[in-house]
């Protein structure tokens, strides 16, 4: 398994964190929320669940830096790309 591999590995690893970190948030709200009021339990398992979603992002931007770097270490023209700008724009957004 080369460097690359793994370095697309951890990337995936924090895209689960987020995305199913904040899935299963919504779905506690959404579920504890609905006719009554929150309680403390879901709040405190809420915001366990935010440093989570946060770690899974911290991931994604080293690695999706780490990435991108190798990338243009190969073909400087891939700063070119629309599609990377894209992505470098909705992670900013994030």
């Amino acid at each position: 398994m080369t460097i690359l591999s793994l370095i697309k590995i951890m990337h995936r690893m924090g895209l689960i964190m987020g995305v199913g970190g904040a899935i299963l948030a919504d779905m506690l709200v959404l579920k504890n929320a609905i006719l009554k009021p929150l309680d403390k339990t879901t709040v405190q398992t809420v915001k366990a669940i935010s440093y989570i979603v946060f770690a899974g992002l911290a991931i994604l931007w080293v690695t999706g830096a780490i990435l991108v770097y190798l990338r243009v270490l190969e073909d400087p023209k891939v700063l070119m790309n629309q599609k990377s700008w894209a992505k470098v724009a909705i992670v900013a957004i994030l």
